[in-house]
């Protein structure tokens, strides 16, 4: 990894952001409302089971 690729970090989004941010790359919501797709988000990313799994270790 190149000097300036390791210095440029993303902030993370927001879930409205997210859902702004799909729409802009032409993302439809046609099989699931937006707030179908939110609530995903919330419930089924990488964060969420990480965080799962951390507390069964506790």
């Amino acid at each position: 990894m190149s000097e300036d690729t390791h210095n440029v970090l993303k902030r993370k989004l927001s879930f409205d952001e997210m859902i702004e941010h799909l729409e802009q790359k032409k993302v439809k919501f046609d099989l699931i409302t937006k707030d179908d797709a939110k609530e995903i988000l919330q419930k089924s990313n990488y964060f969420y089971k990480i965080t799962a799994y951390d507390g069964l270790s506790n």
